[in-house]
């Protein structure tokens, strides 16, 4: 035990030496993990097994077999001490040093009983628990809303929560009341006043808050409503419906994928392009991949090379990566050949390396802008 206090006083004091910045980078030459500057020297060295994205400014980092967190200034705050710790939200985090989780706070300690098999994060103040085969919800206090007595539940939308019971799925309200009793055998989450539910053969329909048919028509697979409208699926195609169960897109498209910023992802038989909440090709169908665009630009893929196109479908970054993915904060992980290897490094928008590529692997932590390296 002495052994195990000197070396986590010995990170203390590591960490407190140094302020983590945002445009440091998680970085590991070979299995541990430090922090990197944007020149690609070690600021901290390489001593965590894992580290993980910045979430609620902190970050889970690993020791041996037990996880602890480091603050957004890089200071150990919460020693490795938990089987698994999820990430922080709203001040929070799931945690467990046994076989039961429980709610840390920002310096370690329990403030919700470590009692529950299984504890989701709180969503609208309330959080998805189980002590036993039963599901039920509980507020920040850990007392139960709605006590354990669902197969299953969902996180809530608009007010309702899919739940199931007797091996079959209906909705629920935030008291646990039934709205629509259970019986189908797949649902999804409400959006407004419609959502999308499966019975047996039958596929798939659209529903009303009562649980009222929408429209006549019945799908291979049906997607939950973004906006206006959701993607579905009929004799193996993809097109776009609208709330009243009709197609504002027939279907055309062999993958159709979730919109993002207004635009969806699509591909007709060979390539991929993008489309709006129309199914009317915005970006046509001519490249074998894409991604979806994230500060003002998106991977595309050529052959086996990716790069980069802006939103009129033009090359701003050619195709000559192995691998290319999102920006974030003006910066993108790539991977390149490097005599017979194969490294990654760090671009910007112009192209230029901020980091030269030198590593095996990069995994991103988004939320903090920070990367992952692996040497």
């Amino acid at each position: 035990m002495k052994k195990t206090r000197i070396f986590f006083t010995c990170i203390s004091l590591i960490f407190a030496s140094v302020t983590i910045a945002q445009q440091y980078y998680g970085a590991t030459r070979g299995e541990k993990y430090g922090f990197i500057d944007t020149k690609g020297n070690f600021v901290i060295g390489e001593q965590f097994d894992q580290v993980d994205i910045f979430a609620d400014g902190m970050a889970r980092v690993k020791v041996g077999k037990l996880w602890g967190f480091i603050n957004d200034q890089g200071t150990l705050v919460i020693p490795p001490k938990f089987i698994k710790a999820k990430n922080f939200s709203e001040g929070i985090a799931q945690a467990r040093e046994t076989k039961l989780f429980g709610m840390i706070d920002k310096q370690g300690n329990f403030v919700i009983e470590a009692k529950y098999k299984n504890l989701e994060i709180f969503k609208d103040g309330m959080a998805r628990a189980r002590t036993n085969k039963l599901w039920g919800y509980i507020d920040r206090s850990g007392n139960w809303l709605i006590p354990e007595k669902f197969e299953a539940v969902h996180d809530f939308f608009d007010d309702r929560a899919a739940a199931k019971s007797g091996g079959l799925w209906g909705y629920i309200d935030r008291t646990g009341n039934w709205t629509i009793e259970p019986r189908f055998n797949n649902v999804g989450a409400f959006s407004g006043d419609r959502t999308r539910v499966k019975i047996g053969k039958e596929g798939w329909k659209i529903i009303d808050l009562q649980g009222n048919d929408i429209g006549g028509l019945r799908f291979e697979s049906l997607k939950d409503f973004e906006g206006n409208v959701a993607r579905a699926k009929k004799d193996g195609l993809w097109g776009l419906v609208d709330r009243s169960g009709n197609w504002v897109a027939e279907p055309q498209f062999k993958n159709l994928e979730k919109f993002h910023m207004g635009w969806a992802r699509a591909k007709n038989e060979t390539q991929w392009g993008f489309v709006d909440s129309q199914g009317l090709w915005v970006i046509p169908a001519g490249f074998d991949n894409v991604k979806d665009f994230y500060e003002g630009v998106a991977q595309a893929k050529m052959g086996d090379r990716w790069g980069y196109i802006e939103n009129s479908g033009t090359w701003v970054i050619p195709a000559k990566y192995l691998s290319a993915e999102k920006f974030v904060n003006g910066v993108a992980r790539v991977r390149v050949n490097v005599g017979e290897l194969k490294y990654w490094g760090i671009i910007d928008k112009n192209d230029q390396y901020v980091v030269e590529p030198q590593f095996k692997n990069i995994r991103s932590l988004e939320a903090s802008e920070l990367y992952s390296f692996f040497n």
